[in-house]
């Protein structure tokens, strides 16, 4: 795959694949955990330490360039903030993505009196099982 731009990128929510309007930003974060397992060594072997892996896991977040609960996307994030895991894709172009089930656990929503409703919130997620790539 080619280098790709940001503006190709897209959010859908909800089992019926629901574009979210107003996404300016996605980011999707999966870690591998390890945990050191070196026992005592002489000799040159002293010098290294071993490691096992553990289980992968991944957070992320959505930003938005503004808050419009008018969206059904949007709404269908604010309505999930606590719930059940919801699957998800994140569009990198028009053909392919990242899906996996997010549990969403942050939405702050703001205004201010010379600014946009909710202009630039980033809702945070964590997900659920597995992240596939199509």
């Amino acid at each position: 795959m080619t280098a790709q731009s940001g503006a190709a990128g897209k959010v859908t929510f909800g089992s019926g694949n629901t574009f979210v309007d107003g996404v300016n930003g996605w980011k999707l974060d999966p870690k591998s955990g390890e945990e050191e397992i070196t026992p005592f060594k002489t000799g040159n072997d002293a010098a290294w330490k071993r490691w096992a892996s553990k289980l992968k896991e991944a957070t992320g977040s959505i930003n938005l360039a503004y808050v419009d609960l008018g969206d059904s996307g949007q709404l269908a994030i604010w309505n999930a903030l606590g719930g059940a895991a919801t699957p998800a894709r994140f569009y990198i172009n028009a053909s392919h993505y990242l899906s996996c089930n997010i549990i969403i656990n942050s939405f702050p929503f703001d205004a201010n009196v010379d600014g946009i409703e909710g202009k630039g919130v980033s809702i945070s997620f964590r997900v659920d099982d597995s992240v596939t790539y199509t």
